[in-house]
């Protein structure tokens, strides 16, 4: 960023939301800073009183970019006294840019003009209220897992389509006009997590532009929601955290006047074929009524499933491949 960016209102706000990310936010810092732009932006960074050194790094790069950085550092965790929506109650309500970013700590971006890609397409089409992107999963050491394409091609899609789509967008790639974020309806508050809820009414409100390029790594590690959900009583977690979504998008069907009534039974189904798929209910994923849902699998996950309720144990043998990216 040139110096006469720095002193213009910023174009972009950067959310950085971190917890407990000593190990990984440098990286996160240093793809938000690297980035190339004609334009200037502002960094939030909002740290819910980690115990750990993330702070400290924090403080770092405040130092380095003081003109462009604005840190809340709590000193009492906000998650536990019942805040949930931070980047919302602490990042979207003050940014000044035209369009927010978004970026946790265990997570970065790895393409150095990625915001110049996304706003230069949102500034070309104001009908889009969200673009996304490809993403990398990665280990915690950084290395590549997955790739995590939602699309097989760089594309707008409808608010149907997103509400259909079979696997979602990464929270890392979102950028998002400030404008539409800084109210949001009520069923955004109280949901499982963040970011189907404002995916689902930045979609109603217009389209979603998705580019099929790989510009951030999201990051797998031992303290993340996801490794949470896969531990324990599986199941039973598996179940109620499937039931929230289900919740919420009856919300947002009521929300919309059903004006997408048959994309959100759909996704309804998906979400509880997706809970067979979870415990490996082989019959329940066959069920006749995740028919649609089933089809939009990948080919030999479909082999795979079938062969698992007639052959479950070729089927375990041969996991890696069918369920293979």
């Amino acid at each position: 960023m040139s110096e006469a960016n720095q002193e213009k209102k910023p174009v972009v706000s950067v959310s950085l939301t971190t917890y407990q990310h000593e190990k990984y936010v440098r990286e996160a810092l240093e793809g938000i800073y690297s980035q190339k732009t004609d334009f200037p932006m502002e960094v939030l960074i909002h740290d819910d009183a980690s115990p750990d050194g993330t702070q400290e790094i924090i403080r770092e790069y405040e130092k380095q970019y003081p003109d462009i950085t604005r840190c809340i550092l709590q000193t009492e965790n906000q998650y536990q006294k019942g805040i949930r929506t931070t980047n919302y109650t602490f990042n979207f309500l003050r940014a000044e840019g035209k369009y927010i970013a978004i970026c946790e700590g265990d997570d970065y971006w790895t393409d150095p003009k990625k915001l110049q890609k996304q706003v230069s397409y949102m500034e070309a089409h104001p009908e889009c209220h969200l673009c996304v992107h490809a993403v990398a999963d990665v280990d915690e050491q950084g290395n590549r897992l997955t790739s995590l394409h939602s699309c097989s091609e760089s594309k707008a899609l409808s608010t149907d389509e997103v509400i259909r789509v079979m696997r979602g967008f990464a929270f890392v790639s979102f950028l998002v006009r400030t404008e539409d974020v800084q109210k949001l309806p009520d069923f955004y508050f109280g949901a499982a997590v963040g970011d189907l809820p404002l995916v689902l009414y930045l979609a109603s409100l217009g389209t979603v532009y998705y580019i099929d390029e790989e510009m951030a790594n999201y990051r797998h590690h031992g303290g993340s929601w996801t490794d949470a959900l896969w531990s324990g009583d599986i199941r039973e977690k598996l179940r109620h955290h499937l039931d929230r979504m289900i919740d919420l998008y009856r919300q947002f069907d009521t929300y919309t006047g059903e004006k997408y009534h048959e994309s959100v039974e759909f996704a309804i189904q998906k979400t509880n074929m997706e809970y067979c798929m979870g415990v490996e209910d082989f019959r329940g994923i066959l069920n006749p009524a995740y028919k649609e849902a089933f089809r939009q699998l990948p080919i030999t996950a479909r082999i795979g499933y079938r062969m698992g309720a007639v052959l479950p144990g070729l089927y375990h043998f041969l996991k890696p491949f069918f369920m293979k990216k």
